[in-house]
C-alpha cells in the first residue's frame, strides 16, 4: 500500500509540474526563437521583425532578402544580404531607418506607413529558398495602455504561479501524510 501511495503521489506531482510547464512556459516562450506571425510596433520606437528559419546542418545560407508587400500587391525589396556580395539596403521609404540584426530586420522610428506584410526569404544551398511572412501592426503609444497591459500580464502570470505552487504544496502534503499513515499502519501490523 505504501508503495502504491508513493507512486500515486509521484504521478500527481509530475502531472502538476507538467501542467505548470505546459501552461506557463509557452507564455514565456514567446520571447524565444520562432518568428511571430504578427509583430506590433509603436510609432516613433524601434521594432525588430525576427527571421529565424531552421535549415539542415549541412546546408549553407547564401542570401537573405527582406521584402515589403504593399497593399496594392507591389513588392518592394528592403534589404539583401548575400554571402558573396555583402549587404545592400534598397531605395525605399525605409532606407535610412533599417538595419539587420542576425538576419532579422530592425526598423528604427516606426511610422504609420511601415505597417504591412514583410517577407524574409532565406536562400540556402542545396535546399533552396524558405520564406517567413510577418505582419507589422503599427500603433500609437499611450502611457496608460502600455502600463495597463504590463500590469495585467504580470498579475496574471503571478496569480497562475501562486496557484500552481499552492496546488503543488497541497498535493505534496497530502501525499506525505498518506505515506506517513501507510508506514504507521504497516508498523502497527508487524
Amino acid at each position: 500500500m505504501w508503495l502504491s501511495t508513493m507512486k500515486t503521489c509521484r504521478r500527481l506531482s509530475q502531472l502538476l509540474l507538467s501542467l505548470i510547464c505546459n501552461g506557463l512556459l509557452p507564455v514565456l516562450g514567446t520571447q524565444k526563437g520562432e518568428a511571430l506571425p504578427e509583430v506590433t510596433g509603436i510609432i516613433g520606437h524601434d521594432v525588430l521583425l525576427p527571421c529565424y528559419l531552421t535549415h539542415k546542418p549541412n546546408s549553407h545560407i547564401i542570401q537573405i532578402q527582406w521584402t515589403f508587400l504593399e497593399p496594392d500587391g507591389q513588392k518592394t525589396t528592403v534589404v539583401v544580404l548575400n554571402s558573396e556580395h555583402g549587404h545592400n539596403i534598397s531605395e525605399s521609404p525605409l532606407k535610412e531607418r533599417v538595419q539587420t540584426v542576425n538576419h532579422s530586420l530592425q526598423i528604427n522610428k516606426v511610422e504609420k506607413t511601415d505597417a504591412g506584410t514583410y517577407v524574409c526569404t532565406v536562400i540556402t544551398f542545396p535546399d533552396g529558398p524558405f520564406e517567413k511572412k510577418i505582419q507589422l501592426v503599427v500603433e500609437e503609444q499611450t502611457k496608460w495602455s502600455v502600463l495597463i497591459i504590463s500590469v495585467i500580464t504580470t498579475a496574471a502570470l503571478l496569480l497562475f504561479l501562486i496557484l500552481a505552487v499552492v496546488a503543488y504544496i497541497s498535493i505534496s502534503r497530502r501525499c506525505d501524510s498518506g505515506v506517513r499513515l501507510s508506514v504507521s499502519i504497516e508498523k502497527l501490523m508487524k
